[in-house]
């Protein structure tokens, strides 16, 4: 697992490239190195290059899928009608590590502390960064204030909306948020984001002593939206 520092160094290199779907990390792969990696999104590219006239499953990657919202998100509380989805960001398992930390609070119960995810786009390329912005902490229970780093685009989110996961009540719960800070670069009239297709990612359901940290790996689509003229 990367350090917080190391990670926010791949952050930074990430930073200096404009485009969404084609990010350049040759200095800091995360995810791998060599013929093997190499190999692996020349694959991955390959194969979304193939258009078929199979009808879009939930959060698929091939190019005219990767922003087709899923169904199970209308008419509920992260229903984005009103809203196009303009980029998409996946956190992925096979990736290095992404994970929902959870802490033991005063109470001994578990709470959500911090966030550490490695962005993703549709060929599996690094693209960004998803974690928790410290300082608006209020204590050492508090997770502070979600944040999204995609390329140049950083974005905070606020009042999020949620239900839980259609495939389960072992994933984490999917999410629809106000993006209440943008430093309108890159996506820069995005003002929402959606959390949906979960995979894992919940508290332990044992107990706990206060201060413990639990790390609960996951997986996710996040979607980028702007309002629909």
């Amino acid at each position: 697992m990367l350090f917080r520092n190391e990670i926010l160094a791949v952050v930074s290199l990430l930073s200096a490239t404009s485009s969404y779907s084609a990010f350049a990390y040759a200095s800091v792969n995360p995810k791998g190195s060599g013929e093997h990696a190499t190999a692996r999104r020349q694959l991955k590219r390959a194969k979304n290059s193939k258009s078929t006239s199979k009808p879009c499953g939930p959060c698929e990657t091939r190019p005219e899928c990767f922003l087709v919202v899923p169904e199970d998100a209308f008419g509920t509380a992260v229903d984005p009608t009103g809203y196009k989805a303009v980029a998409r960001a996946d956190v992925i398992m096979d990736a290095p590590e992404s994970s929902q930390i959870y802490i033991c609070n005063a109470s001994q119960e578990w709470v959500l502390k911090d966030v550490e995810a490695f962005l993703y786009n549709d060929v599996e390329d690094l693209v960004g960064f998803h974690f928790f912005n410290s300082l608006g902490a209020t204590s050492e229970f508090d997770s502070g204030s979600p944040r999204w780093q995609v390329g140049e685009s950083l974005v905070t989110g606020a009042n999020p909306l949620s239900i839980d996961s259609p495939d389960g009540l072992e994933n984490i719960r999917w999410l629809f948020v106000e993006i209440a800070l943008n430093n309108e670069e890159g996506l820069k009239d995005a003002q929402r984001i959606g959390r949906y297709c979960t995979k894992d990612g919940i508290a332990p359901v044992t107990t706990c002593e206060t201060g413990d940290v639990f790390r609960s790996r996951y997986e996710t689509a996040y979607y980028y939206f702007e309002k629909e003229e």
